[in-house]
């Protein structure tokens, strides 16, 4: 036999009342416990955390769409020459911009110093791209439990935004380096159609499509140099843990694309420090299928 609550101990309030409330709780953090926050960390990443002095403060969001009219896609395939789509690329973008805006302002509200561990989601169709941040905003502990924002904890003011892992950023500040922002460089490339004589004579033979190649290494130049650009902006010294999208576009199998991000990162001292490597044993015991019949000799 079970004890169930009496009716009259049920919330029977609406369940609008209820989800507000607890929207209301998440954004509002019981700041008494500095463990007591909603985080998409892993525990010993909170707690490899905690030994530099840092605390999740809160998960934090960017998203941000923009359109493309259909015809941006199509309007130099039929060009001798790769042509790039400036409009497309302008587009994503300002998505990956005002996205990043947002997550920045998301940050300091939870009062954060910065975002660590964020996952980069860029989702394109043939009229729209959608680009979605989410990751942990972190802050300095305190002795009394409470957040500060970013004046005694790095060289600038604005929170920084990283999509290196927890373990990667504590790694960089016991080196003596600092993440600064993300930087990112997104390219499309239309690569001109084959001619009828030249598509026959690949019919039977294995050839280089010397046409989609070129259009490749196009696409690559210009992103890369949207993202050095932007590194230099922010005065980093370097662009850690690229991540790199390439190929031909689902819908428009002529175009091909090449986009790319990454988290810059800046030497904070003169010199870099050395780090003494550590031994580092793994709490976790993953269960290890196998046969039976293998323990037979």
């Amino acid at each position: 036999m079970t004890d169930n609550p009496p009716f009259s101990s049920v919330d029977r309030s609406p369940v609008s009342d209820r989800l507000r409330a607890g929207l209301a709780s998440l954004n509002h953090p019981n700041t008494s416990n500095s463990m007591g926050t909603t985080s998409d960390l892993s525990i010993d990443e909170v707690l490899l955390l905690h030994t530099q002095g840092w605390e999740p403060a809160g998960i934090v969001c960017g998203v941000s769409m923009f359109s493309i009219y259909q015809g941006a896609w199509w309007g130099a395939s039929y060009d001798p020459r790769p042509m790039q789509i400036v409009i497309a690329s302008q587009a994503v973008t300002s998505a990956f911009r005002e996205a990043s805006r947002k997550l920045s302002r998301e940050c300091s509200k939870v009062k954060g110093i910065g975002v660590v561990g964020i996952a980069v989601d860029v989702h394109l169709s043939g009229t729209h791209v959608k680009v979605s941040l989410i990751g942990t905003a972190i802050a300095r502990q305190q002795g009394n439990g409470a957040r500060t924002p970013s004046k005694a904890s790095r060289s600038s003011g604005d929170p920084f935004l990283s999509d290196l892992s927890a373990r990667d950023f504590v790694l960089l500040e016991r080196a003596g380096w600092e993440p600064t922002g993300i930087a990112y460089g997104f390219s499309f490339v239309s690569a001109p159609r084959r001619k009828a004589t030249a598509a026959i004579k690949q019919a039977s033979q294995n050839v280089e499509l010397t046409m989609l190649t070129t259009a490749m290494y196009s696409a690559r130049e210009v992103a890369f140099s949207q993202l050095q650009t932007l590194a230099a902006s922010q005065k980093a010294h370097g662009v850690v843990g690229v991540s790199v999208d390439e190929g031909p576009l689902s819908f428009a199998r002529h175009v091909m694309a090449f986009n790319c991000w990454g988290t810059c990162v800046r030497l904070i001292g003169d010199t870099h420090q050395k780090l003494n490597p550590q031994t580092v044993v793994e709490l976790d015991d993953p269960e290890i299928d196998f046969q039976a019949t293998s323990l037979s000799g």
